[in-house]
């Protein structure tokens, strides 16, 4: 049941959840602006509109590889075109302007590091892992049905979450756990946050331990076909496409289900690590108490001027 008289949502609308929440409430530093609230409609269409194209695109000229991998250029192509010309005409926050170099580096990171080697990486651990499940089973990959995709989905964000959390932001000291803080450290280094310049990463953090290598093994443990696994790898990218634009999307009630970009550049503040480590759903970061949100606060503002979150660990 979603609050009926509070409009206070920083942390959450799910009561169950949000008692358990693992945050403490700071009093707000004053002077910030208040996070950019544009059309609804338009934060829907871009976070979403991609990804209902794609499954309209498959759905009418079949699931092939081609047309998988057609689909997703395609719409991607799009996406990156209506989101930087939001962030040139209506900015969160004034940047720098963008130089060749920028965009030739930012095209670089996510269609070759992001895209490209991702889906090497997932692919050969999908192979891998059938390899082995094909000693101890006679089951072969055929084509999932949406249902399975969905769960696929909703799985590898799940795994996303826990090792976001626990190795990337953990405070652990085995080698493991330093290694995955020390390949993680380079994305919140970033100075910049916006679509080409917010993306910078390490080659494993981008193309291999992020969420690769669990999609691998979901989709080989479910008996995905290669199709599936790519109409799946192409869900996981474009529902976090938006997250680092320099401008805001409003996608309403839906971020209390999905990750929008102002949750996610929260995260990218300082005490930023404590919260929202979903990529593709905030339910998980509800659900463990690790969700915060605050529309009064502009999270472009405040990750430019190194602000820290008004939020603190609960003691225990």
């Amino acid at each position: 049941m979603l609050y009926a008289q509070s409009d206070d949502t920083r942390l959450g609308v799910w009561p169950v959840f949000t008692k358990r929440s693992q945050l403490s409430l700071l009093p707000r530093k004053s002077g910030i602006p208040t996070e950019q609230r544009g059309s609804q409609a338009l934060g829907l269409a871009v976070h979403f509109g991609p990804a209902l194209s794609f499954i309209t695109t498959v759905l009418v000229f079949g699931r092939s590889e081609s047309i998988v991998i057609s689909a997703f250029l395609f719409l991607s192509v799009v996406n990156l075109l209506v989101i930087v010309w939001l962030e040139e005409h209506e900015p969160s926050v004034d940047l720098p302007t963008r130089t060749l170099d920028a965009w030739r580096k930012g095209l670089s990171l996510v269609f070759l590091k992001g895209v490209v080697a991702g889906a090497i990486t997932a692919i050969t651990v999908w192979t891998l892992v059938g390899a082995l499940m094909s000693l101890i089973t006679v089951a072969e990959p055929s084509a999932a049905s949406g249902w399975m995709i969905a769960v696929a989905v909703l799985a590898t964000d799940f795994a996303y979450y826990w090792i976001h959390r626990t190795l990337n932001h953990g405070h652990g000291k085995k080698p493991v756990q330093k290694w995955f803080r020390k390949i993680h450290v380079v994305h919140h280094s970033v100075e910049v946050l916006d679509f080409l310049r917010g993306n910078v990463s390490s080659f494993f953090d981008t193309s291999i331990t992020g969420f690769q290598v669990s999609l691998g093994v979901i989709a080989a443990l479910m008996d995905m076909d290669l199709t599936s696994l790519l109409i799946t790898y192409v869900f996981v990218l474009q529902l976090q496409a938006t997250h680092h634009a320099n401008h805001t999307f409003n996608i309403g009630w839906l971020r209390f289900i999905f990750m929008d970009n102002h949750a996610h550049k929260m995260h990218h503040c300082p005490r930023g690590y404590m919260v929202n480590h979903g990529a593709l759903f905030s339910l998980w970061d509800q659900w463990f108490g690790t969700y915060f949100e605050d529309w009064t606060l502009s999270s472009n503002y405040l990750q430019k001027h190194r602000i820290p979150l008004p939020v603190s660990r609960k003691a225990i």
